[in-house]
Formats: C-alpha cells, sequence, structure tokens
C-alpha cells in the first residue's frame, strides 16, 4: 500500500527535495564564491611599510561542476603591520582570505634588518593558522613567490615537500614559524632558514606525443619554431645559501656547498640520504669520486663546561652505507677491477675526514658570525642546568660562542650482510 502511494505520488517527494537542497546548494556556491584561500605570502619592505603578496586561490563554480576548480593567482599590498595586509587583500580582492590553508612564507633581505619574530607574530596568534607554516627567504621575495607559479606542481605543498626533500638530502633544512618563534626565548637563540631560488626554463610540447625539449628563450613565449607549445617551467635551485638568525635577526650566511652539506651533517638527522665525495685518496695511491646512500644518519651532540671552557663533543654517524656510484679521477682503468657497492677501509676513512672538515669549517664560519648553530647552550641548559647557570652568572651568550670548543668524531660504516 505505502509502495503504491509513492510511486503514485513521487512528484510530491521530489517537489520536497527540490525545497530543501536547491537553496542549500545555491548558499554553498554563493559562500565558495565568496571565499580567498591564501596558500603562501611573500613579505618585503620598502618606504617602512610592508609589500605583502598573497599566492592565492579562489574556488569558483568548477569546484561544484568538476571543471576547473581553481587557478593560482597573485595580489600585492602595501601595509604598516601584517594584519593591515591581509585585511586589504581582502578589500581588493572583495573577497573573505582565509589563512588555514598557508603552507609558507617567504621573506625577502629587505626585511632582514627587522626581528622576524615580530614580522610573522601574526601566524601564531591567528586561530585559523597552521603554526606549521614553512619559513624560507630570499634575495628577492616578491619575484620568488610568482615564480613558484612555474613550478611543474605549483602548489604550495608541493613547495613544502621539495624543501623536506632538500633536508633529507642535507642540501637545505625545513624551518616552521612556531619553531622559529620559539628558538628566540631558548638559551642558544639561534635559527637557520633556506633561500629559496626558482630557475625558469622554457619546454617546447609536442602536441601529438607530448613530448618536452628544453628550448632557449629568445623572447617568444608563444610558439617555437616546429609550431610546437612553449611552456614555462621552473625547478628549485639545488645549492642554496643557509640564513643564520640570532635572537630573530639575520647574522649573516652559510652560502657554499662545503657549509651547506657540514651544517648538515652537524645539526639534521635523516635516513636514505645520497651524497657525493671527491677526490678520496685509494689504497694505490689514485684519485676517486663516489656517490654514496646513507640509509640512516645521525647526529649527537653534548655539551659541558671543562675548567671553565664550553666543550661540545659530537658525534656524526652514516650507517648503512652503499655505494652507488665510483668514478676514478685519474684514467685508470684498473680501478673498475676492484669496484663492490661497498666502502674500503680507506674510503671509510676518507669519506669520515672530509665530513668533520666541512663540519668544522660550518662551525667556524657560524661561529664567527656569532650563531650558536648547535643549540649548544640550550643543551647546557637541558642536561646540565647547574653548569649552565654557574657559567652564566659571571658570562653572556657572546662569551659563550666565541669560547666555545669543538670535538666532531664520524663513523662511516657498510651495510650489515
Amino acid at each position: 500500500m505505502l509502495t503504491n502511494f509513492f510511486k503514485k505520488h513521487s512528484w510530491v517527494l521530489t517537489c520536497f527535495l527540490a525545497i530543501v537542497l536547491i537553496p542549500q546548494s545555491l548558499t554553498l556556491q554563493s559562500k565558495l564564491e565568496g571565499r580567498l584561500i591564501i596558500t603562501g605570502l611573500a613579505i618585503e619592505k620598502a618606504n617602512s611599510e610592508y609589500q605583502v603578496t598573497a599566492q592565492i586561490v579562489s574556488p569558483s563554480s568548477g569546484l561544484i561542476s568538476g571543471k576547473d576548480a581553481a587557478g593560482i593567482d597573485f595580489v600585492t599590498v602595501s601595509a604598516k603591520t601584517m594584519r593591515e595586509a591581509i585585511t586589504k587583500i581582502a578589500t581588493t580582492t572583495t573577497k573573505s582570505p582565509g589563512l588555514g590553508h598557508m603552507n609558507f612564507v617567504i621573506i625577502g633581505e629587505s626585511v632582514f634588518d627587522e626581528d622576524l619574530t615580530s614580522v610573522i607574530d601574526f601566524i601564531v596568534r591567528d586561530s585559523h593558522t597552521d603554526t606549521s607554516v614553512l619559513m624560507l627567504v630570499a634575495t628577492n621575495a616578491l619575484q620568488q613567490i610568482k615564480n613558484t607559479k612555474n613550478l611543474e606542481l605549483g602548489s604550495a605543498i608541493q613547495l613544502r615537500k621539495s624543501f623536506l626533500s632538500k633536508h633529507n638530502m642535507c642540501n637545505g633544512v625545513i624551518t616552521i614559524a612556531n619553531k622559529f618563534l620559539s628558538d628566540k626565548f631558548n638559551p642558544s637563540s639561534s635559527s637557520v632558514i633556506s633561500y629559496i631560488e626558482i630557475e625558469e626554463e622554457q619546454t617546447a610540447q609536442n602536441g601529438n606525443h607530448g613530448e618536452q625539449t628544453p628550448l632557449q628563450d629568445d623572447g617568444s613565449n608563444n610558439q617555437s619554431s616546429g609550431g610546437e607549445k612553449l611552456i614555462k617551467q621552473g625547478r628549485i635551485k639545488y645549492n642554496l645559501p643557509l640564513a643564520l638568525f640570532r635572537d630573530g635577526k639575520f647574522k649573516g650566511k652559510l652560502d657554499t656547498k662545503e657549509e651547506i652539506f657540514g651544517y648538515s651533517m652537524l645539526c639534521c638527522s635523516s635516513n636514505n640520504i645520497i651524497n657525493g665525495f671527491s677526490d678520496l685518496t685509494q689504497e694505490d695511491g689514485t684519485k676517486t669520486k663516489i656517490t654514496l646512500l646513507s640509509k640512516k644518519k645521525s647526529t649527537k651532540v653534548s655539551v659541558t663546561i671543562d675548567g671553565g671552557t664550553p666543550q661540545a663533543e659530537v658525534k656524526i654517524m652514516l650507517d648503512k652505507n652503499q655505494v652507488l656510484e665510483q668514478i676514478p679521477i685519474e684514467n685508470n682503468l684498473q680501478n673498475y677491477k676492484s669496484q663492490q657497492n661497498y666502502l674500503t677501509k680507506q674510503m671509510q676513512k676518507e669519506i669520515a675526514r672530509q665530513i668533520k672538515e666541512q663540519a668544522t669549517t660550518a662551525f667556524l664560519k657560524a661561529k664567527e658570525l656569532n650563531v650558536d648553530i648547535l643549540d649548544a647552550a640550550t643543551r647546557l641548559y637541558k642536561k646540565h642546568p647547574k653548569q649552565y647557570k654557574s657559567y652564566f652568572k659571571t658570562h653572556t651568550l657572546d662569551d659563550f660562542i666565541s669560547s666555545l670548543e669543538l670535538d666532531i668524531s664520524v663513523s662511516v660504516e657498510n651495510e650489515s650482510k
């Protein structure tokens, strides 16, 4: 009986659902079109005002209809404070800005004369903002945030993944806003942030096969001579400097390949890292270069006061190592007869020597810049509070850093059979 009723009066149910659901869908559509999702920010300064550029995603009707859901765009405003800048972005776009999806902030060198903790303070205070926002620095932050659009996967999440990969490859660091802010109030008061630089190149895409070929940029952005479509792509430069901060203020850079690698060896733990070592002396006296896979890398640091002098003992361990490639520098093919995927005792010794040299170089450069990259003062405070209190009764952090002595030991082991 009930079934027959619904069959005869199905139009009643249809009308009821239409009355209930159609207004809700229209409201949802209106809300989406009125939202502005900020996925990243670039901050510069000029004439005592912040120049803030937002990487934005504007949800559109495509989000519902299944067409292109959103596109990346950029909005630039000037303001006295960061909060005012966010408000101006809303005014300029006539949409409500959302910070809940913000993944990164790029700070330009023009802001380096300020305490960066005050610049990014709004990130921690805003209840809708994720405090794990990735912090990066750049010579020109505005240019770099616009260049993110040329990345193969230009989303903010992909940018974050790229720097996580650089961190794991001992070629950069992951520094988040909340950690940067808290570091200022730790005894060592030091932080390290990676630079970002996106290199642009053009590729020609064949319309028939989708193949891509790198091209020189001749000023034409439309088509190649063969009728292929030119596509701008970008990639994050490999060896990028590390910016050193103390008390939230910029102090200098680690900018050579050796200093960057040395810092990673000293301060970062990671797994499955691939690194190259050149100019290694083999047992027969010939030179070679090696590409090494280290499945496990760890660093242990202990700090004490010995005879009134701060002492830092660092143990760097590269374990489960495999040789991926070995190329003799001298043209001596006889070396290939003994090629194996494990390290000889001599190679272990040579690699350990290079790591120690590069880690020492990074430490001394930071020491010269008056930055405690080992967080030695913080480690001393946590492990030996009595020593810490006794030392800092009569000494300053400057005294501590300038007199800090370093003892490094490096262990390089093959993968167990």
